[in-house]
């Protein structure tokens, strides 16, 4: 991605393969963090060849840093049971599960 002009933050290996129940079929979701994403259309012409040499199982969900908060039910599922694959993801899921455990005590 840095070739492309995407500097990620972070990256995330999420969904079913993360939880460990992926079957043949099943897509591989992968969640990217970055400031020159917007999570709209544009991103694909961006990242287009990119995903043209990847797996075709591959499904990256895109995020900006704003919007890559516990407040998106997305971001909070990819921070409490996603795999990192790059950034500092261990305190994502830490702040993620604490705030979680506050909201819960309310």
């Amino acid at each position: 991605m840095q070739n492309l002009g995407i500097r990620l933050e972070a990256a995330y290996l999420y969904g079913s393969y993360a939880k460990g129940y992926a079957h043949k079929d099943s897509d591989i979701d992968v969640a990217l963090v970055s400031p020159d994403l917007t999570g709209w259309v544009d991103d694909f012409e961006k990242m287009r060849p990119a995903l043209l040499e990847m797996d075709s199982r591959i499904e990256p969900v895109r995020f900006h840093p704003d919007n890559f908060r516990e407040e998106n039910p997305l971001a909070w599922e990819v921070k409490t049971t996603g795999i990192p694959l790059l950034g500092n993801g261990k305190n994502d899921k830490r702040r993620a599960a604490t705030k979680r455990k506050r909201n819960m005590k309310r």
